[in-house]
């Protein structure tokens, strides 16, 4: 439903990693299961950061090896005149052929890290990753006001957590602020139900009615004293 608000922020907030689209629609897929409400959106970005540092590492790591079996290769045809040592064209034997494969490129390497990558984004895209730390902050903030965990949720959008200890750390102390907040909250709504209603207006109405009484009776004391005058 905000895939494409998610890929939007994703995007800006990612934009010097190097990811590809495809890594980028993966990553979009996985926070819109978790996000419910626009404003959780900025959070989930920010969630998939460890995600996208590792999907980084590995495409820079595929991509340094490649260049340096690139390098390697073009070094030795030059100073081989592109042949091996017993007159064979450089890559021309069976294992150097499995070796190398366009480019010169070391496939082994190449493929090992390039596998990586993909796995990472597969497991993004299929939703066998664990719990995200956002959805551990929503069930944490359940039963929480809506403008405070609106509060809640923008804050944490904007943190950076140095590992799951720290963000633990977080948690715990975000869950003591919350259960303190749900619990004022109980005590306000009990005290609404057991509070009697009294109209604003019960003291002016009975003043009213009092004043009514005795012009009442005033007038009917003249009325009385009228009536024996004649």
């Amino acid at each position: 439903m905000f895939k494409d608000k998610i890929l939007a922020q994703l995007r800006t907030r990612y934009a010097g990693k190097g990811l590809s689209e495809k890594a980028f629609n993966a990553l979009a897929d996985r926070i819109a299961k978790t996000v419910t409400e626009e404003n959780q959106i900025e959070a989930g970005v920010a969630d998939v950061e460890d995600s996208v540092n590792i999907i980084q590492s590995e495409a820079d790591a595929a991509r340094a090896a490649a260049k340096k079996e690139a390098s390697g290769s073009a070094k030795q045809d030059e100073g081989g005149n592109g042949h091996g040592a017993q007159g064979q064209p450089a890559g021309g034997d069976g294992a150097n052929a499995n070796k190398q494969g366009k480019g010169g490129e070391s496939e082994p390497d190449w493929k090992t890290a390039f596998a990586e990558m993909q796995k990472e984004i597969a497991d993004l895209k299929s939703g066998n990753v664990a719990s995200t730390r956002l959805t551990k902050l929503n069930e944490k903030l359940a039963g929480v006001p809506d403008d405070a965990k609106a509060k809640f949720l923008k804050q944490y959008g904007r943190m950076t957590f140095k590992d799951d200890a720290d963000f633990e750390e977080y948690l715990t102390d975000t869950t003591t602020e919350a259960q303190s907040l749900i619990q004022k909250k109980a005590t306000d709504d009990l005290g609404q139900q057991h509070r009697p209603f009294t109209p604003a207006t019960t003291t002016a109405a009975a003043t009213a009615g009092d004043q009514i009484k005795a012009w009442a009776a005033q007038n009917k004391a003249a009325a009385t004293s009228a009536s024996a005058a004649q």
